[in-house]
């Protein structure tokens, strides 16, 4: 199995539909596929395996599709498999890269995009803050996200031979940790739709492995999106998040840190994978709030 952090779980759930099965997992991680050796490394392994799951990551990761092409090209019985990535539940949650490496933030590599605007503008982290409701996202366009990012991910699942519908029914779990984490309960099911695509036999009762990714940063799901966006889902524990304060203070934290070490950044570039929802952050203050 070839892929991003989103992997291990799926591997973690066919060793628990498979019994007794060899799972060969190989993260892509932070890996340089300039190192022609180590490539060359990767496909060996997987070429030993009978069936190779080869996640769709040369579309975010350009660089990789060498080594993914080679693979497919040369292994009789590869199955794809999606990137889930998924806003709807996190519009304000994004990456800030400096060159090819991300800016640390409030929650591991994440920032909140307002918070971020509202640093690069001046404000102070109080006014920021009270920001955070729901005038500000329904002028940011957040309330609009979940609809639209349901529809690209249903269509690029359907689009592999994967369905994902059952994520959004009324009443379902909320999937996702993190804009790009997934919950072990979602990584599960795709492990079961993998295995039905490549006609490998499973149990039908399989136990949920850990969930590996809620070891890591957890973003809120803001009350106001919660309540609005899936009133089902709004539950106290989905509405925790009672302050944006602390959440506010930490990104001007970690960007002051970054500016006195690295020097200014282009937040709204090309390279930055957010920066078009920076920049309507910062025509949002300054339309609003900024005098």
């Amino acid at each position: 199995m070839l892929g991003n952090c989103q992997a291990q779980g799926i591997a973690d759930s066919v060793r628990t539909f498979v019994p007794g099965s060899e799972v060969e997992l190989r993260l892509l991680v932070g890996f340089n596929p300039a190192d022609g050796p180590t490539a060359s490394l990767v496909i060996e392994d997987m070429l030993r395996c009978d069936v190779v799951f080869v996640q769709v990551l040369e579309f975010r990761r350009p660089e990789l599709k060498p080594l993914i092409t080679a693979l497919i090209e040369a292994h009789p019985k590869p199955v794809r498999f999606p990137v889930v990535a998924f806003r709807g539940f996190h519009p304000d949650c994004g990456h800030v890269r400096r060159g090819g490496a991300q800016v640390p933030g409030p929650l591991g590599p994440y920032h909140s995009m307002l918070a971020c605007a509202g640093w690069l503008e001046g404000l102070n982290p109080a006014r920021t803050a009270a920001l955070f409701n729901a005038f500000g996202y329904a002028a940011l366009g957040y309330f609009d996200v979940y609809a639209q990012a349901r529809d690209v991910l249903t269509e690029q699942a359907k689009s592999m031979g994967f369905d994902v519908s059952a994520w959004f029914e009324a009443g379902a779990p909320r999937f996702m940790h993190t804009v790009n984490h997934p919950t072990s309960a979602a990584l599960h099911d795709l492990a079961r739709q993998i295995l039905d695509l490549a006609g490998i036999g499973r149990s039908d009762e399989a136990s949920l492995p850990p969930d590996h990714l809620a070891e890591g940063p957890i973003w809120p799901f803001y009350p106001e999106l919660a309540r609005r966006i899936t009133p089902d889902q709004a539950t106290e524990d989905s509405c925790a998040f009672s302050s944006a304060r602390p959440l506010v203070d930490a990104t001007y934290r970690s960007l002051e840190s970054d500016l006195q070490s690295h020097g200014p950044l282009d937040f709204e570039g090309p390279s930055q994978p957010n920066g078009s929802h920076i920049r309507r952050a910062r025509a949002f203050l300054r339309e609003f709030v900024v005098k």
